[in-house]
């Protein structure tokens, strides 16, 4: 023992391995014992039994459960208006078909109804004759096996029967005594059913011959008449074995029995059981073999081995875990006595020297990358050559809406999806040949599913190659959805007060040039006529440069009210006079309906005016020609509702909370949009300077209906209140 210890101690780890490993051979060889394989194999003798065993009961129960539904299916059919309508009607034919069809409905093999006089009526494909014997000999309603082996020359068969009085319903009554059968083949069909529940081959013996079997070969099997025999004398279940094509079963057989305590057929099952035993030897020999390698052998190996060996080792592993998490200044000791584990810890020390060196190269690089991509104010993500994003950057966070844990290493296009309707995708633009860095816009949908457009440069990292990491491209991208929409809005805005003040400027050039080339043949009143089209015109412009320079001043934070005391009838009058020409124009008319005869306010003029005319010139323009235009004034507690009423479309229903937002214009059928967005924002915002409120809504007759309220008296906006008819 002395002289083996020091050997060990002069060894080399591969020798102390190689003299383990002996070791272990050695004794495995020596203590694998016989009977305890052997009360395995029993063991698995007895499972394999219990397993065909509930394989014969789940075969029973399923003969059983085929019963139960025949009882049931029978006793609903008897039950049908329909059948003893057709019975007390006596037509043949349409019985048969009713019959076929409730046969192929319910899968039943065949159908039969007998009455006491002798009529019989079928349907099916099964040779069976008889139903007036077993409904002798039985009380309805019943279930039962029958075996058939009538006429000699066909093979005996099994059927499944059930049988059930056919009751009157409602106003049909039976004047004879009718019931009916209902029966299910044993066939192969089944036996496969069978197979596939239970996970065993299914055969049904009849005699001394198998009629239906799940597998083709069943049929020539050799059958074990000493067990069939047993299993009809006692009515119990038998096991056995049975062999066939080199194959060996496990066989289970039980009884079929009638009601009438006869054995009709022989249910068998069937557990192939070669290649069990095989599988289950084997199983045994390896674990067997090692659970007594591990058990004998590794308490006396331990004390020797393990002090020997894996002490210096554990000393290692201890040194990995602490630069496993993070420790790379505590040095690794490297004298253990052993040639191979001392140059294995001298190599880890150097590696854990120069990982110090890299990471605090690295750590410095990592801060100076941090620091430039915080100083740039765009999202930043890295897509690697299988599409998979390696890098997302918090601005990219912020401009996508997602986090960056959820979006590594998940394909691009699942978070660069493309907007309904957009071609041009981040797809399209990854695969252009990339010579530079290329700028392009897209629209996607973030992580909110809101269209975003995106500003995206794409550039290829250099020498990625040499480098041995594999190919990235990196996308630049910026969010310029808000700049698009100003662009968009700032093109919109000037096309329409291009096309506003186009308009007037067409109509006063007109007239301009009739009045210079025919004024000495033109009649008084042609020359009115000309001067009020001038007259419209340059009111049309006042108001549009009235509108603009009110948005400027709104922009600039000079808007100011200069209120006074005032009749409101006043302001209604001025309004009407500048709307006069334009109303004639359109044949239109203006009617002003008051609960009040005076109404005076504290308000600014001029202000108010204003206000009143971009509502009567929206209803003009949206009201159809000829239609009347009515201005109702209702006076309410300590203030005025003034509303402007046309005919025309109507305003859209989603669009209510646009309505007085700056640039948004209303939409006439085809299409056509008016104004530059201006006239109802003015409004909105001389209203609410007064301290009152703007509110639109559709007409039930048809139209639109603009309202807004006036306090009466001067008060603080913050404290003025209102009643719930005045916000309405």
């Amino acid at each position: 023992m002395r002289n083996a210890l020091a050997f060990l101690r002069r060894a080399s780890i591969s020798q102390r391995m190689i003299l383990g490993m002996v070791v272990l051979v050695l004794m495995t060889a020596l203590l694998i014992s016989l009977p305890a394989v052997g009360a395995s194999w029993r063991q698995i003798e007895q499972q394999i039994w219990l397993r065909v065993q509930n394989s014969q009961s789940s075969t029973l129960a399923l003969y059983n459960a085929e019963r139960a539904r025949l009882v049931n299916i029978t006793a609903l059919i008897t039950k049908r208006p329909t059948l003893c309508a057709l019975l007390q009607s006596g037509d043949a034919q349409s019985m048969t078909s009713y019959l076929v069809e409730i046969q192929k409905d319910a899968e039943i093999d065949l159908l039969i109804v007998n009455d006491s006089s002798g009529k019989s009526y079928r349907a099916g494909n099964v040779d069976f004759h008889l139903a007036n014997t077993l409904i002798a000999d039985h009380e309805l309603p019943f279930s039962n096996f029958v075996s058939l082996s009538d006429p000699p020359q066909n093979s005996p068969r099994l059927l499944i029967i059930a049988a059930d009085k056919i009751r009157p319903s409602g106003t049909c009554k039976l004047k004879v005594d009718s019931w009916l059968i209902a029966a299910r083949e044993i066939n192969h069909e089944f036996m496969r059913t069978l197979a596939a529940n239970t996970g065993m081959a299914q055969s049904v013996i009849i005699g001394e011959q198998r009629v239906a079997f799940s597998l083709n070969d069943m049929v020539n099997w050799p059958l074990d008449v000493d067990a069939t025999e047993r299993v009809i004398r006692t009515h119990t279940t038998c096991c056995t074995f049975a062999s066939a094509h080199d194959e060996d079963y496990y066989v289970g057989l039980a009884p079929l029995i009638d009601t009438h305590g006869r054995v009709v057929a022989i249910s068998e099952v069937a557990l192939a059981g070669r290649e069990i035993r095989r599988r289950v030897l084997y199983i045994i020999v390896l674990l067997f073999g090692i659970g007594s390698a591990v058990a004998l052998v590794s308490s006396f190996l331990a004390i020797i081995l393990t002090r020997l060996i894996t002490r210096p080792l554990f000393s290692l592993a201890e040194a990995a875990k602490r630069m496993d998490s993070g420790n790379l200044e505590t040095p690794i000791t490297y004298e253990y006595g052993v040639p191979e584990i001392d140059q294995l810890a001298r190599q880890l020390d150097r590696a854990r020297r120069n990982l110090r060196q890299t990471l605090q190269i690295t750590q410095r690089e990592m801060k100076h990358m941090e620091r430039l991509l915080s100083a740039v104010r765009e999202g930043v993500v890295a897509i690697d050559e299988n599409e998979r994003i390696t890098y997302f950057s918090p601005d990219a966070e912020s401009i996508l809406g997602y986090r960056a844990p959820d979006v590594l290493q998940r394909h691009y296009m699942q978070v660069f999806r493309p907007a309904p309707g957009e071609a041009f995708t981040l797809r399209e633009l990854l695969l252009t040949p990339q010579t530079g860095t290329s700028t392009q816009h897209i629209m996607i949908l973030d992580a909110q599913d809101h269209p975003i457009t995106l500003k995206v440069f794409i550039s290829l990292l250099n020498n990625q190659r040499a480098t041995g990491y594999p190919r990235e491209r990196v996308v630049v991208l910026r969010d310029v959805s808000e700049e698009e929409a100003i662009t968009q809005l700032r093109c919109n805005f000037l096309a329409n007060v291009a096309h506003e003040f186009r308009t007037p400027l067409s109509g006063v050039i007109a007239a301009t040039e009739l009045l210079v080339e025919n004024s000495a043949n033109l009649t008084t009143e042609e020359l009115t006529e000309l001067a009020n089209t001038i007259r419209l015109s340059i009111s049309h412009m006042q108001t549009l440069v009235d509108n603009l320079l009110e948005s400027a001043a709104m922009d600039a934070g000079c808007f100011r009210l200069r209120p006074r005391p005032m009749r409101l009838q006043e302001a209604i009058e001025n309004a009407a006079m500048l709307m006069t020409p334009l109303l004639k124009r359109r044949d239109q008319s203006l009617i002003v309906t008051s609960s009040e005869e005076t109404i005076t306010l504290w308000a600014d003029l001029d202000r108010l005016v204003q206000a009143i005319v971009n509502l009567l010139m929206n209803a003009s323009k949206f009201g159809p020609i000829g239609s009347p235009i009515t201005l109702s004034v209702e006076l309410r507690h300590n203030s005025v509702i003034l509303a402007v009423s046309d005919y025309g479309p109507g305003l859209p229903a989603d669009r209510f909370s646009e309505l007085f937002n700056r640039f948004v214009t209303g939409d006439q059928p085809g299409g056509v949009q008016y104004g530059i967005g201006l006239g109802l924002s003015v409004v909105k915002t001389i209203v609410e300077a007064h301290g009152g409120q703007v509110g639109a809504e559709n007409l039930s007759e048809g139209g639109a209906r603009v309202w807004f309220t006036m306090p009466l008296k001067p008060q603080d906006r913050q404290g003025i209140k209102y009643d719930q008819d005045s916000r309405r």
